[in-house]
Order: structure tokens, then C-alpha cells, then sequence
């Protein structure tokens, strides 16, 4: 059975269990006040036996409106967990590609990081003898073009051979994500006596997929694909920090780890 099919049969799985219920409360419901018409009784016995019969009508209502519910619940549960799998998927793509051509005696690399007192954790931190440099990560499987700062972004969606859809993201762009990183990391670092001044601090957008494109100029480094990598830090042309900082550095992610 495939997965449409599967689909249509839980929902009519679902509605005749629904109506089942219901439909059993109110069938004795009327069985019950009918036989007390019949008998003459308007007792306690005969209310309770309306209330039976409303409770099966109104059962049959909640029931189907709580189905409702629960799939939104359990869609907004689910989708957050096939997010998070697939984010922590392409940090380690990303990790892994690092591992390939950064000498491990001179790069730290750091991935999901939760700072102290902050909420949310960041991607991939680099430590190397130029500074660091901070990856948000994004395993999208649509296109993505970026436009001028961060005002807007859209989303390219392939809906099949001949029908494009495409949306325009104004809230949750992922430079706005990144710049938060960066700015709490800064002062994280000054709150543990790192001068952040003079302290190289990069940050880039990292889609594995090879899905981003950007017009004019996005506002951060954007890599598309993980080829990209390896020629971001050939180009770094940034100047060496002092062997002190790297090691109060070292030390200060060292322990965020533990």
C-alpha cells in the first residue's frame, strides 16, 4: 500500500471509530428514553437516560474536533523532530568535510554549542590561529535566493515537472539567527575576560545541499555546497591571533563540551 493510500485509510479508520462511539452512545440513548416514554416514567432514570443520548452527540462532535487537534499537535511534534534530525544531519556533513583538510594540531572544531544562560545552541564554531568562525548550517532541500541585508529571503519549491512555488521569508532568516550567535558569543567571551575588540570573529551560512544563490550583496558569507569549505579558509586572509588567546579560547570551549 503507498503512502497516499495509506493515508485515506487511517482517516476512514479514524471517522468510523468516531461515529462508532458515538453513534452506539446515541443508539441506546434512544432505545432507553423511547422505552420510558412507553412506560410512562418521567424519572431521574429518564434524564439520565437524555443525558446518554445528548453525551453521544456531543462525544461524537469533541471526538472529531480532538482528532483535529491532536494531528496539529502531533504534526507540529513531529515536523520539529524531522527539523532538528535533519539540521544535526548537515552539521555533521559540515564537521565531517572540516575534518578532511584542517590540520587538527592548529583547528579546534566545536559543534552544537550552548552558551551559558542563553537559549539556543550554535552550529559549528571554529577555533583556528586566524580567530574564529561561526557556521549556522542549513540542510534545505529547496532553493533559497538572498537579497540585499536581511530583509527578506525566498524559498524555491519544486512542486512537480511543470509548477514552481515560491515564497518570500520575512521573519526567520537565518542571517538574523547567525547575527544573534555572533553578538551572544562576543558576550559570553568578554564576560570571561576575552578582549573581543581586536578578536577575528567570521560568520557564515553553510548549505550543504548546494541550494543558496544571492543577489547583490546578502549580508554575511554565504557557502553553498561543501566544496565551498575548504576554499573559505585557503582565502582567509585575516591576521593571526596572539598563542595566548588561542589557548584562553581553547580553554573557555573545552569546558562548554564537558
Amino acid at each position: 500500500m503507498n503512502y497516499t493510500k495509506q493515508i485515506i485509510a487511517k482517516n476512514v479508520a479514524k471517522s468510523i471509530g468516531i461515529f462508532l462511539v458515538s453513534g452506539i452512545m446515541f443508539y441506546f440513548g434512544v432505545k432507553y428514553t423511547a422505552n420510558g416514554i412507553k412506560a410512562g416514567k418521567w424519572t431521574n432514570a429518564y434524564i439520565l437516560q437524555m443525558m446518554l443520548m445528548t453525551a453521544g452527540l456531543i462525544l461524537g462532535i469533541l471526538l472529531v474536533k480532538m482528532n483535529t487537534w491532536f494531528e496539529r499537535f502531533s504534526d507540529k511534534i513531529l515536523d520539529s523532530i524531522e527539523y532538528a534530525l535533519i539540521g544535526n544531519s548537515g552539521e555533521k556533513q559540515v564537521k565531517a568535510e572540516l575534518d578532511k583538510f584542517l590540520d587538527i594540531n592548529e583547528y579546534k572544531i566545536y559543534r552544537n554549542i550552548v552558551l551559558p544562560k542563553r537559549k539556543f545552541d550554535i552550529d559549528i564554531i571554529v577555533l583556528g590561529p586566524k580567530g574564529l568562525t561561526i557556521f549556522e548550517v542549513k540542510k534545505w532541500k529547496d532553493k533559497v535566493i538572498f537579497y540585499e541585508n536581511e530583509k527578506y529571503f525566498e524559498k524555491i519549491k519544486q512542486k512537480s515537472e511543470y509548477k514552481t512555488e515560491i515564497t518570500k521569508w520575512y521573519k526567520r532568516d537565518p542571517r538574523e539567527k547567525l547575527g544573534w550567535s555572533c553578538n551572544n558569543l562576543k558576550k559570553y567571551l568578554e564576560e570571561m575576560g576575552i578582549n573581543t575588540t581586536n578578536l577575528p570573529i567570521h560568520k557564515s551560512l553553510v548549505f550543504p545541499n548546494a541550494v543558496a544563490e544571492w543577489k547583490g550583496s546578502p549580508g554575511v558569507f554565504i557557502i553553498s555546497g561543501l566544496e565551498g569549505l575548504k576554499k573559505y579558509f585557503v582565502d582567509d586572509n585575516r591576521k593571526k591571533i596572539s598563542t595566548d588567546d588561542y589557548i584562553k579560547l581553547k580553554e573557555i570551549f573545552d569546558t562548554l563540551i564537558k
